[in-house]
C-alpha cells in the first residue's frame, strides 16, 4: 500500500475539485458529477478540520481517573489532569493552537 501525507492528499483533492467545478460550469450537472463534487468536498473537509477536544473533563473520564486514585482525588484534580491531556492533544493537531 502506498502512503501519502495529509498535505499530498489535500493538494490532490483541491486540484480534483477545481477540475470538477470547471467541468461542472461547462457541462450539464449530472447526478454523478454532483456526487463526485460532494464526495471530494467531504474528503477535503475531513482532512482539514481539527478534532474537537472539550475544555472540561468529560464525566466518564473523571470517573475513570477517580476509580484509579485515592480518596483525596476530586474534580479539580481531574480537571488538572484533563488540561494537561487536552494541551497534548491540541499540540498534536497541526495548525491548531491551545
Amino acid at each position: 500500500m502506498t502512503d501519502f501525507t495529509n498535505e499530498q492528499l489535500i493538494a490532490y483533492l483541491q486540484d480534483e475539485l477545481k477540475l470538477l467545478r470547471e467541468v461542472s460550469a461547462k457541462l450539464p450537472r449530472t447526478t454523478a458529477l454532483k456526487m463526485d463534487i460532494v464526495i471530494h468536498e467531504a474528503a477535503l473537509a475531513a482532512l482539514t478540520s481539527a478534532p474537537v477536544v472539550p475544555e472540561e473533563c468529560p464525566a466518564a473520564i473523571r470517573d475513570l481517573m477517580a476509580s484509579h486514585s485515592d480518596d483525596l482525588f476530586d474534580d479539580a484534580d481531574a480537571q488538572q489532569i484533563w488540561d494537561a491531556c487536552r494541551a497534548a492533544m491540541i499540540t498534536a493537531v497541526p495548525g491548531k493552537e491551545s
